[in-house]
């Protein structure tokens, strides 16, 4: 077995403007309350579970860096992890941060977690499959979860959704991207692609941030300073040049990376032919199908007996989906026998039916690590197939994986950590026999109820008839008489007046609702002031 020879970096972030105004009054991200304890605090629980005793986090700004100070010390004390912490400037982005400490890395591997992210999966697990197999970089891909108000309108593509092309295995990544502009034209190495035979592209799957980095890959993000994000600059340009940079001969026997095909087959490298499969769109009137929620496309690149020695023979690739979507494929190459510019794809139909697998791909194998104890004893084709490539590892089933990167993940985030039978354990807070959290300081007025999947903070009052379901609530808030509370979260020091209901919103440290007020899917800011009676829906009340 390979020794486990890995350092940790903890992306911390910045002040984080997309959290709007969760950190509108200088709360920086990583020490936002999720589930009663700071968000920085569960990737430190997940390294601290694993047995490791330090690691370097990089915080983005001054502010950031002083924020957590204290509460990294007191962690550290009670015999957490030691943390050295490095401030870089706050114009970087996480490749920009990442490249800045790279001179504190020693070792060969290198793990790098957001410090927004909430797992349980045994993080010692995911760096052994890394090395035993080889892999340049080991991407750690989770399914995305959607909500109703995330989606977007019938016709356009949802926000915030990732583009992954896996290998029929799904063990190996070959595209990456965020955006849905990139689907126009998608550029797949042709030469990855008639290794694996197909290449199926989801829509209901997201790099979650967590990333094993070979020292190699490292030295490339230093000599690449344009790239400023690993999710949405490095890791997609590592995908396109992986051959590149893990098999420099084969690599230039197959064409090199000069060249592009066109969406008519014809080489743009010239008589070094192209390296590139290009899926373009093609209109017909419709959506872009499937992509546009949980589904899949699926290219197949020509068998490798024809880029041997074919005659050149050119084909189409189709994929559709639930509406009227399709894709064609055209790629052309230099012959491995030395036969001089010759183009040629193979057909191969995917259909999704919503489930993101595409009916023309192979049967969908076992999961990474199903066969862990076979790879480690046999050390054979598994490990050789993600040898110099970039691997992906799939969240197995009964593990917990989410990040706090959106508002609406910040509330979701929340009641599922509260959710005994989902995430409560991350909290390492103990469940009552009602399934929540409710500390003896709290004082409960009479006929109030606690619900379960609810985390109470200590010292706090919940008044007379009062109901609290599915909420999470900070330190000192004060709820009145006949307040009901559905789906919220509560920061610390939040007061709540006689008869106001409020359901799926987040209310900031300090704010105040005052008498039967009615609040439904919004946001109030810190310290801000509801004026009473008044009604409020899908609104962001915040001081200016």
């Amino acid at each position: 077995m390979p020794g486990q020879d890995f350092q940790v970096v903890i992306l911390a972030g910045g002040e984080c403007k997309r959290l709007y105004p969760l950190t509108s009054a200088g709360t920086v991200k990583a020490m936002l309350p999720v589930g009663g304890r700071p968000l920085i605090s569960y990737p430190l629980r997940n390294l601290a579970e694993a047995g490791i005793k330090s690691c370097i986090v990089v915080a983005i700004g001054e502010a950031v860096s002083s924020s957590m100070a204290s509460y990294l010390a007191a962690q550290e004390a009670a015999g957490g992890v030691s943390c050295n912490v490095i401030t870089v400037p706050e114009e970087c982005g996480t490749a920009d941060a990442l490249r800045l400490v790279a001179g504190q890395v020693s070792a060969e591997s290198l793990v790098v977690a957001s410090g927004d992210i909430l797992t349980d999966l045994p993080l010692r697990a995911l760096v052994a499959t890394h090395q035993i197999t080889g892999a340049l970089a080991t991407v750690l891909v989770g399914k995305r979860k959607t909500s109703p108000t995330a989606e977007t309108k019938p016709g356009k593509a949802p926000k915030g959704v990732d583009y992954l092309g896996l290998d029929p295995s799904r063990q190996l990544l070959l595209f990456a991207a965020s955006s849905p502009e990139v689907l126009r034209d998608i550029q797949l190495p042709l030469a990855a692609v008639q290794a694996v035979g197909s290449v199926t592209l989801h829509s209901d799957l997201q790099d979650q941030h967590l990333y094993v980095l070979s020292r190699s890959v490292l030295k490339l993000l230093v000599a690449k300073p344009a790239l400023s994000s690993l999710k949405l600059d490095f890791i997609p340009w590592l995908t396109r040049h992986q051959l590149k940079h893990s098999q420099p001969a084969a690599a230039a026997a197959a064409g090199g990376f000069a060249g592009r095909a066109s969406a008519g087959g014809a080489a743009a490298g010239g008589a070094t032919g192209s390296s590139f499969l290009l899926l373009s769109r093609q209109h017909s009137g419709g959506s872009f199908g499937s992509l546009t929620s949980a589904g899949s496309l699926t290219a197949a690149g020509m068998p490798a007996a024809a880029a041997d020695g074919g005659d050149g023979s050119s084909g189409a690739a189709a994929g559709s989906g639930t509406g009227n979507s399709s894709a064609a494929a055209a790629g052309s190459g230099g012959a491995a026998g030395g036969q001089g510019s010759k183009a040629a794809a193979a057909a191969a139909a995917g259909s999704n039916d919503g489930d993101g697998e595409g009916r023309g791909a192979a049967a969908q194998p076992p999961m990474p690590g199903d066969g862990f104890m076979a790879l480690s004893h046999s050390g054979s084709a598994a490990a050789s197939s993600r040898a110099g490539r970039v691997g992906v590892y799939l969240v197995p089933e009964g593990h917990y994986c989410a990040r706090v990167n959106t508002v609406q993940a910040y509330g979701d985030v929340n009641r599922e950590v509260a959710a005994a039978d989902t995430a409560l354990h991350l909290t390492g807070m103990s469940v009552s026999k009602y399934d929540n959290v409710v500390p003896p300081s709290v004082s409960l007025g009479t006929k109030a109820t606690v619900g379960p999947w609810c985390i109470v903070g200590e010292d706090c009052v919940i008044g007379d008839k009062s109901s609290v379901k599915r909420t999470v609530m900070g330190r000192n808030c004060k709820l009145g008489a006949n307040v009901k509370l559905i789906s919220c979260v509560l920061m610390d020091g939040v007061s709540i007046a006689d008869g106001s209901h409020v359901q799926n919103s987040i209310i900031c440290s300090g704010a105040a609702v005052q008498e039967r007020c009615t609040l439904k899917d919004c946001q109030v800011g810190p310290g801000f002031v509801v004026a009473q009676a008044s009604e409020h829906k899908a609104e962001t009340l915040a001081k200016t």
